[in-house]
């Protein structure tokens, strides 16, 4: 006899701006995307300067850049196996009014997770392989933009104040700002890797001389 299943239930929702419309949710999101803009920007220009600058220890930063694979897949296997909890941070159908995914949450959660994993070890294992460089590039794009995907679930957790535990207080604000913060240097990290064919200036762990 099948045993019955306990259902799960997903954490009460704690929201800091619980009065907000859908259409104010929506200008929280552009502002959100606009704000991680601005720093995904700023951090590529700072590397843009570091570059003209050609410093060993900025040379040897970027190289260790591919271990951000193993985040990613260390991420995606975090996600596949506490899925139950991390379902509550994806929005639903109709959330804001406007959003739509053609599958469930559970199958984005398991998809998300499997691209993480894969896409994670491809980088970490072409960013350290001097002949993997389009390897390197295409998946730190594919990254990224799956990267972008998956913001929208953090932002739900601002505008609706969801979370994948139990809390006793809404999600502090400052902390959502940290959060958009570490994903702009996130995602100026993967887009250098996307640009450049090399992560060094200097000389590489391959022992590439040669300089962009």
């Amino acid at each position: 006899t099948k045993e019955e299943e306990t259902v799960f239930e997903c954490p009460k929702a704690l929201p800091l701006f619980p009065n907000l419309s859908n259409t104010e949710q929506t200008v929280v999101i552009l502002f959100a995307f606009a704000y991680m803009g601005i720093v995904t920007f700023l951090f590529l220009r700072l590397y843009t300067y570091l570059d003209t600058q050609n410093t060993k220890w900025w040379s040897m930063l970027k190289q260790s850049w591919p271990f951000l694979g193993i985040l990613y897949a260390l991420s995606g296997i975090f996600n596949h196996f506490v899925n139950k909890e991390i379902v509550c941070i994806t929005p639903p159908n109709g959330t804001w009014n406007w959003w739509y995914m053609p599958v469930s949450e559970e199958f984005q959660l398991a998809a998300t997770g499997y691209v993480e994993i894969i896409g994670g070890l491809l980088l970490a294992f072409a960013g350290f392989t001097k002949w993997a460089v389009t390897l390197r590039q295409q998946t730190a794009l594919c990254l990224f933009f799956m990267t972008i995907g998956m913001t929208f679930a953090n932002i739900y957790m601002l505008t609706h104040g969801v979370w994948a535990f139990e809390m006793e207080e809404p999600f502090p604000i400052a902390l959502h700002i940290v959060r958009f913060t570490v994903q702009g240097l996130w995602f100026s990290n993967l887009w250098y890797m996307a640009t450049h064919e090399t992560l060094a200036g200097i000389s590489s762990i391959c022992g590439d001389t040669k300089s962009e």
